[in-house]
């Protein structure tokens, strides 16, 4: 994978809408849009960064669409890149078009994920910082979306920094230890060595706690509502979505097929399934 070239991609999902955004970024992402990018107030090159500029996209002389363009300058953007963001009307139809017209002036294809790999490659995002931005496209729910925001903004990654200087700072004074037996300092003493080790070993297994606790809330909980024929399962599903979701009769055996919804309970999302 190069990291020298300008890569694009739709950055929005493929459905009709009101917005769809086409992003580029690389070296040559500013001149690349600005070819098919007309303004009647100023030329793409020259626009200052993260401003919003109104124009149009064209093929030669046939317009595309009515767009917003953005243009963000290294090293101030999400890849350290040169970024430029067209905003378009969220047809599927224009959104591949545009993005054809990018690829044809020289841009190629980004992987999935691309646009993240090469933040955290150009040190704009550390890797648990590359792992929230995923938490958070895919977070179902109040309290999992939280989570993926506080690892975003590196309160994960402060944590794990100072188990490091914990265990960096304790490795040097017992190597100085041995390669300076003969000096007449004592570096370290043993009892205050083994209580570093020893808080150190204690923060890095709260961490894993509330690692499996994050990925319990990430994930959300699946819960089989199981029982005898007519014992109020259907019911009891009704009740937690606050919906009539089930059908509720006094014949057993009404629930012939399963039934699955989802319901946030205090932020954790939970997949709720209704047997027969």
């Amino acid at each position: 994978m190069r990291l020298d070239d300008t890569i694009a991609a739709i950055a929005t999902p493929l459905q009709p809408s009101g917005l769809g955004v086409i992003r580029v970024s690389g070296k040559q992402a500013v001149p690349l849009v600005g070819h098919l990018f007309k303004s009647g107030t100023e030329k793409l090159e020259k626009t200052e960064s993260h401003k919003l500029v109104h124009g149009w996209i064209h093929d030669d002389e046939k317009l595309i669409d009515r767009v917003l363009v953005v243009v963000m300058r290294s090293p101030r953007s999400y890849t350290t890149e040169d970024v430029v963001e067209i905003q378009c009307h969220g047809s599927p139809f224009i959104m591949r078009r545009i993005l054809d017209l990018v690829l044809r002036q020289g841009a190629r294809l980004a992987e999935t994920g691309e646009f993240t790999q090469r933040a955290f490659l150009h040190g704009r995002i550390d890797l648990t910082q590359a792992e929230a931005v995923l938490d958070l496209v895919h977070a179902s729910s109040e309290l999992g979306s939280a989570l993926a925001v506080q690892q975003l903004q590196g309160k994960l990654y402060n944590a794990i920094e100072e188990v490091k200087k914990q265990v960096v700072a304790t490795a040097s004074l017992i190597e100085a230890s041995i390669e300076f037996p003969e000096e007449d300092v004592e570096f370290v003493h043993r009892d205050e060595c083994l209580r570093q080790i020893e808080q150190a070993c204690a923060d890095l297994e709260k961490l894993l706690v509330h690692a499996d606790q994050g990925l319990r809330v990430r994930e959300g909980f699946s819960v089989a509502l199981i029982g005898k024929p007519n014992v109020g399962k259907s019911s009891l599903l009704n009740r937690l979505l606050r919906d009539q979701r089930a059908i509720v009769t006094t014949v057993p055996g009404t629930t012939r097929d399963y039934i699955e919804e989802s319901i946030q309970i205090k932020g954790i999302a939970f997949r709720l399934t209704d047997t027969a």
